[in-house]
């Protein structure tokens, strides 16, 4: 099974694009050999699902202020798999808590070391507000198009 875990403060425009594309790309895939986290942030508690005997993969999805991750057709440039080499498994306090870490305390505490992927959707928009900005919602199409491709290939079949 694939985890899809989007992550983002959906009262916060933009902030909501992680969990809007993890829903997305759940309803369009037709295997059932996903399970879908949405979550406000990333917490250590998460690195026990990550852990979960049937889990062969992660996908993180989550929204910045990043411009260089997309093009002019809004197509995705930063999928890529996580490396925990840095990681340090020290305790984190507060709104901050990278996959790398949860990568890594679910290794340290489990014993799991499954691939994980981090798709990041450009926002532009983090004020108050439950919609997303009309430029972010405009690209989560062709996001989660590459999301659904990196899924195929997981499972042998390469996108088209």
């Amino acid at each position: 099974m694939i985890l899809l875990i989007g992550y983002g403060n959906t009262l916060r425009r933009d902030d909501g694009a992680g969990p809007a594309l993890a829903r997305m790309v759940a309803s369009r895939w037709r295997r059932n050999d996903l399970r879908l986290i949405t979550v406000h942030q990333l917490a250590p508690e998460l690195a026990r699902d990550l852990a979960g005997p049937d889990v062969s993969a992660v996908i993180f999805m989550d929204a910045a202020v990043d411009e260089s991750a997309e093009d002019g057709d809004g197509s995705l440039k930063r999928v890529g798999p996580i490396r925990i080499a840095g990681a340090s498994c020290r305790p984190v306090f507060g709104h901050h808590f990278p996959p790398e870490e949860l990568l890594a305390y679910a290794k340290m505490l489990y014993g799991a070391d499954i691939p994980a992927w981090l798709v990041t959707i450009p926002g532009t928009d983090f004020g108050f507000g439950e919609t997303l900005s009309d430029a972010t919602a405009k690209l989560l199409p062709s996001f989660a198009e590459k999301v659904l491709d990196l899924l195929r290939s997981l499972h042998g079949n390469p996108p088209d």
